[in-house]
């Protein structure tokens, strides 16, 4: 009975997972850190609703701490880029034997 119902049902085969997230090559655990650290003072700034002198501050940190990841990004983001182009350079000179 098991052999005629697994010959006669169609089944679907399990499939791998489509890749997501597409890494970036800039990425580091330092920027995972600090992007944690951002989530974390985003969240104390916009759970602080009844003190509005606190409420400035940890804003003030979180805007501060989100600059900080954003400059951090674009530096490890540039680095990738000149070495990109770098190493470009070095294959068109063996290409043309310099």
């Amino acid at each position: 009975m098991r052999i005629a119902c697994e010959q006669s049902f169609k089944t679907k085969k399990a499939r791998k997972a489509p890749h997501k997230n597409k890494t970036v090559p800039w990425w580091t655990h330092e920027l995972t850190a600090a992007r944690k650290i951002t989530n974390y003072r985003r969240r104390k700034y916009q759970r602080t609703r009844d003190n509005a002198e606190q409420r400035e501050i940890n804003k003030e940190v979180y805007f501060t701490q989100k600059e900080k990841i954003r400059g951090d990004n674009k530096k490890g983001e540039n680095q990738i880029v000149v070495r990109i182009m770098q190493s470009n350079n070095r294959s068109q000179n063996l290409e043309c034997g310099v």
